[in-house]
């Protein structure tokens, strides 16, 4: 049965009520007249019974009970109020039933207004038709909503009785037939009427009613039968009886009038019905033919699993379902059927009942977004439309749409936007994007509210000209305009901006214009570093570089100088000393014998010093040399080196039997002549200081570290104080004396200055009587090279 629309349901809600307030109206007009002796108000047919009291108070109860009760779904106070009226019209209708088919005088009737009852001239009780339609009309007021069957329920029958009541004595009055004027006042009988009417159309889904409306063949039929099978028999039957009454024919001849009428009325309602029928039912078939491939299309939408489609009833137990939706709840098809609130978290319940109560009042619920749980407790969130399924009984179907994917996009993007937020918000360097169009900012970093000093609430939706000066503001949005132009990256290495705090900056920037798909640029991307501290420090270092070069220049000139001056020195005190060593020779050659003891000793003396005296001019000229002398790098064997060495100092090691332990040296990148100096001086050292040794042991060696190659000279000879381990490498700087051990103090000053012309670096480690160790390091890259240059 299909339900009504919800412009007719307001439609025949208004009749209802309509109705119910006729009914009230009339009963309560006939309560005045009783009250105030209006015989008009009592008895609206004068001469004929009028509405008895009681009979008007039980129409009221009626008329209430079914005021509140029109709407499907009253509230459970005025329901309870409305089914207490009921009840108790059916109280009082049967009781003055049973009084009167059991002859036992109650006078129930005579307790309203008993005087102005007595004193009526025409008899006006409560009679057995006004009591049976009573009693009818509140069991059916409470009975109305109960349905023991979907499609039946005992109110409407109990209607049609009352109704069937009334109407006979309406008949009656019609056809002025006086047997049938004493069955029911005539005002009661309109009262009863109009309630039961209203009754049936309170109810529109249901019964005659329902059947009326439906557009079933058997809606169809009843609304082209019922008025004609109503209302031609009353005006036929009124027509025979005038007829009859003017004498026009006799009984027999009005009867088979009558039924020859109404026999071709019927068979012309029946043709006519049954080719309408006929019509329809071919229209059936074809809507049933185009129902069927409408279906096989459903059915191949539903199986192909697209979305989750279920079929609910209106209590939201859930009987059919497609695989789609059961996949997605995590649900078999032999766990069907299911209450929604099985696979409904609990805060969700609440909008499913609002979307029921949108499907029981306007078919369809406006798609909304919950969640389902699956058995295991995960969730899915799921887009839901639902709608009544037409001529079902309270049938939904809704599909759903599975948002995981969606969900998981956004959250992907929200956690993409949170992250590009997070690093354009914490980057060091101000980061700023403007509109193409206006260029007004748009986006502005924490770096660039810093920067600028301005707060950012004010900077967004703002242009440069109402930021900076004018001529900035002019710069600033001519290089703008340029990228977006060009759509290229523009460097600006240096660019001035005036702060909010009055300083001026200097930055770095880049911009760079943001496109769409189609390539068009809306957005301009700004990135510009402050430079200022760096553009200062960059002064500085100028200014101290200047500093610098002018004192390497000085002291590059004063070195020349002193080199100079050393070598001229060495140079001139050549040739006295020489003079002074030839004379001494010759006086000891002509005169020794002539001499004394002492004075041949003074002889001796002036030659050994002149001698000492030309060795340390020599060493002052080579220490000079080392300074001045141009490096001729070559590939030089250490091993080969040393051995060479060691052999020249075979004079001073004769006869001492020392142990020496020479490992494998490494070849290296470097000037030969300046290198063989340096071992020279090491090991003469080494076999100098190992003198009073009883057992000499010189060991040469090397070791490697990540960035060094580094040299060894070790011996077990006298040792240091490691105190005085910083003057070693110094000019004339010795730690012991010349009757010690004889030199000059200049043979390390020339180790440390060709190692550091070769980019190395010198140290010594001993003890007092425990030997010493002396180091030479050199650039481990030297020793690299070497080797990828000798392979």
């Amino acid at each position: 049965m299909t339900r009504p629309g919800p412009r007719l349901n307001s439609l025949l809600e208004t009749m209802s009520g309509a109705a119910c307030v006729s009914a009230f109206a009339i009963a309560a007009l006939a309560l005045v007249g009783w009250q105030t002796g209006t015989l008009a108000l009592t008895d609206v047919l004068p001469g004929n019974p009028a509405m008895n009291p009681l009979t008007a108070v039980c129409i009221l109860l009626a008329a209430v009970s079914l005021w509140f009760l029109r709407r499907s779904h009253p509230g459970r106070l005025t329901k309870r109020s409305a089914q207490g009226c009921a009840a108790l019209l059916v109280g009082i209708g049967a009781v003055r039933l049973l009084s009167i088919i059991f002859g036992i005088e109650l006078h129930l009737d005579q307790v309203i207004l008993r005087s102005q009852v007595l004193a009526s001239p025409v008899p006006s009780r409560m009679g057995f038709f006004s009591s049976f339609a009573c009693v009818c009309n509140g069991a059916g007021l409470l009975l109305l909503d109960f349905r023991p069957g979907r499609r039946w329920s005992p109110g409407g029958p109990l209607a049609l009785a009352g109704l069937a009541v009334s109407l006979m004595a309406l008949i009656g009055y019609i056809y002025a037939a006086s047997p049938l004027h004493g069955l029911m006042a005539f005002n009661s009988s309109v009262a009863f009427l109009l309630l039961g009417t209203a009754m049936l159309v309170s109810r529109p889904d249901r019964g005659l009613c329902g059947l009326v409306l439906s557009n079933s063949p058997g809606g169809v039929l009843a609304r082209r039968v019922l008025p004609s099978a109503i209302l031609l028999p009353l005006l036929l039957g009124w027509l025979r009886i005038l007829g009859q009454r003017a004498g026009l024919f006799g009984l027999e001849i009005g009867t088979g009038l009558l039924m020859l009428v109404i026999v071709g009325i019927l068979v012309w309602l029946v043709a006519v019905t049954g080719r309408r029928l006929d019509e329809a039912d071919r229209e059936r078939a074809r809507s049933d033919e185009a129902l069927k491939r409408s279906l096989e299309r459903q059915t191949l939408f539903l199986h192909s699993n697209l979305v989750g489609v279920l079929t609910a009833n209106r209590d939201g137990l859930i009987t059919e379902a497609n695989a789609a939706f059961l996949a997605m709840i995590g649900r078999r098809p032999e766990d069907l059927p299911f209450r929604t609130e099985l696979v409904t978290p609990p805060e969700w319940l609440s909008r499913t009942e609002t979307a029921i109560r949108e499907l029981a009042e306007r078919d369809i619920a406006t798609p909304f977004e919950k969640e389902y749980m699956r058995p295991d407790g995960t969730r899915v969130p799921a887009l839901v439309g639902a709608a009544s399924v037409p001529g079902s009984d309270g049938e939904v179907v809704a599909f759903i749409v599975d948002l995981s994917g969606k969900r998981r996009a956004e959250l992907e993007v929200e956690r993409m936007r949170l992250f590009l937020d997070s690093i354009f918000e914490n980057l060091p360097t101000m980061v700023f994007v403007k509109d193409a169009e206006e260029l007004r900012f748009v986006r502005m970093n924490r770096a660039g509210e810093e920067l600028l000093g301005i707060a950012r609430e004010k900077l967004i939706g703002r242009n440069d000209y109402d930021l900076f000066p004018r001529e900035q503001a002019d710069f600033f949005t001519a290089k703008d305009r340029s990228v977006l132009s060009s759509q290229e990256l523009l460097d600006i290495p240096e660019e001035p901006v005036q702060t909010a705090s009055g300083g001026t900056r200097i930055l770095h920037t880049k911009k760079v214009p943001i496109l769409d798909s189609q390539g068009v640029a809306h957005y301009l991307l700004g990135i510009s570093e402050d430079i200022t501290a760096r553009k200062e420090a960059d002064r500085e270092m100028g200014r101290l570089n200047e500093g610098i070069r002018r004192r390497t220049e000085d002291l590059e000139a004063a070195n020349k100088e002193l080199e100079a001056f050393s070598y001229s020195v060495s140079h001139d005190l050549r040739a006295p000393l020489r003079h002074i060593n030839g004379f001494a020779d010759l006086l000891a050659r002509h005169a020794r014998a002539n001499l004394d003891e002492t004075a041949r000793r003074y002889l001796d003396a002036i030659g050994s010093s002149a001698k000492e005296m030309g060795q340390l001019i020599d060493d002052l000229l080579s220490f000079s040399r080392m300074s001045r002398t141009q490096m001729q790098n070559t590939i030089v064997d250490l091993g080969r080196l040393v051995t060479e060495v060691r052999e020249t100092l075979a004079a001073e090691t004769n006869g001492r039997g020392i142990e020496w332990q020479i490992n494998g040296l490494p070849t290296i990148h470097g000037d030969e002549r300046m290198l063989r100096v340096v071992f020279t001086n090491l090991l003469a050292n080494a076999v100098k200081y190992t003198g009073h040794a009883a057992s000499a042991r010189i060991e040469v060696g090397n070791r490697e570290s990540e960035d060094e190659l580094v040299l060894y000279v070790r011996d077990n000879g006298v040792g240091f104080d490691m105190a005085y381990a910083h003057k070693l490498f110094g000019v004339f700087q010795r730690l012991h004396s010349d009757e010690e051990f004889e030199g000059t103090g200049i043979g390390l000053a020339t180790v440390r200055r060709v190692i550091h012309r070769h980019g190395g670096r010198t140290w010594a480690e001993g003890a007092v009587d425990c030997g010493a160790t002396f180091y030479v390091a050199f650039p481990r890259a030297s020793a690299v090279a070497l080797n990828e240059a000798a392979a």
